[in-house]
């Protein structure tokens, strides 16, 4: 809805589209201030369990990806489409890109964005530092070879995620026109 006109008010000249909304309520928009798009096709998959522990049955650290970028857009589409259904007019969405972002998956997941017309932020889930430093007491619960792959499989330096974050706006920021 642009705006909503009062008929009485309106010049002879403009067509105003009269809509019986009797008994209706207009709202603005919902905004969904926090989805991972990359996570809609898993519901139901891991036991509801602490975030800690959720997060790593949800994103296997090891062995998990990389993924076609049709897979990312199918994933947003079918998140947001659901979204739309519910009066989610706006969204931010922080994916998680297995085993890291490329450009390919990005502009999988805005393309998709942008083909529905939904208004979105998008950022790129990428922590520069391993579970086992976020996790309090993780390293001491690891078996030795999984700490070692752990830490010979170090996540990105924090300059190399800013540079994927300065791609990401160079590209697609403000190409929805807003």
């Amino acid at each position: 809805i642009a705006e909503i006109a009062d008929p009485g008010r309106a010049s002879s000249e403009e067509a105003v589209a009269v809509v019986d909304a009797h008994g209706w309520l207009a709202l603005p928009g919902l905004v969904n201030a926090h989805v991972h798009s990359s996570g809609a096709f898993n519901r139901g998959l891991v036991d509801n369990l602490p975030l800690e522990l959720f997060m790593l049955y949800e994103l296997p650290p090891f062995d998990f990806g990389p993924f076609a970028p049709e897979l990312y857009r199918a994933r947003v589409l079918f998140g947001t489409l659901e979204m739309v259904r519910r009066g989610v007019t706006a969204v931010l969405d922080d994916p998680i890109y297995a085993a890291g972002p490329t450009p390919e998956t990005i502009d999988a997941v805005m393309g998709a964005y942008r083909d529905l017309g939904i208004r979105a932020t998008v950022t790129v889930y990428q922590p520069e530092l391993p579970e086992h430093d976020w996790f309090p007491y993780l390293a001491d619960l690891l078996e030795p070879d999984v700490l070692a792959r752990f830490v010979a499989d170090r996540p990105p330096s924090a300059d190399a995620i800013i540079a994927g974050y300065r791609d990401l706006v160079d590209r697609w920021h403000g190409t929805a026109g807003n």
